[in-house]
């Protein structure tokens, strides 16, 4: 069975696309979506996520989602989520690092992969809490977005060393 990323190559290929083109096809097919209505993120989902925000941005964003509607914290999560798949994508091109998840998590290298793929095809709309918590929490320390410029600022954690390990003499 070919994998997702197979079948996206052959598509690219056989549209006669540019490598990247096709990603960004998605990406404006998933932007006119959400321009014609996108609802946002579950309400459960949106707190997890404004729980990561800058607390006084985080009230800002819930006051305004109430009031204006939630076509703008939409919009934030999907940056936000954006950048968060930028490093889930490289854990997918690392083979060893995604056998290492899988055996921590205790499944198949292959159910592993398919789940990345799943998250790296999420939007605000379809984002579960699973997803939250598997690969936004653990990746995300801190996210801050300056209302008036737009400007997103995210602060990834970074996995600690391990201390060096001494061997016995």
């Amino acid at each position: 069975m070919p994998g997702r990323t197979d079948i996206y190559e052959r598509m690219t290929t056989f549209l006669k696309l540019g490598r990247n083109e096709l990603a960004h096809c998605a990406r404006a097919e998933r932007a006119d979506a959400q321009a014609t209505g996108g609802a946002g993120p579950n309400p459960a989902i949106g707190r997890e996520l404004l729980a990561l925000c800058e607390p006084a941005t985080a009230r800002q964003l819930a006051r305004r989602r109430t009031a204006e509607g939630a076509a703008e914290l939409a919009q934030v999560i999907q940056r936000l989520l954006d950048v968060i798949q930028g490093t889930v994508r490289r854990v997918l091109e690392n083979e060893i690092a995604l056998r290492v998840a899988a055996a921590q998590r205790g499944s198949t290298y292959l159910a592993m992969r398919y789940r990345v793929l799943e998250f790296l095809d999420a939007t605000p709309e379809t984002l579960t809490a699973d997803d939250v918590a598997e690969f936004v929490a653990p990746r995300v320390g801190l996210w801050d977005v300056d209302l008036e410029t737009g400007v997103l600022r995210v602060v990834l954690r970074t996995e600690e060393p391990r201390g060096r390990q001494r061997r016995a003499v």
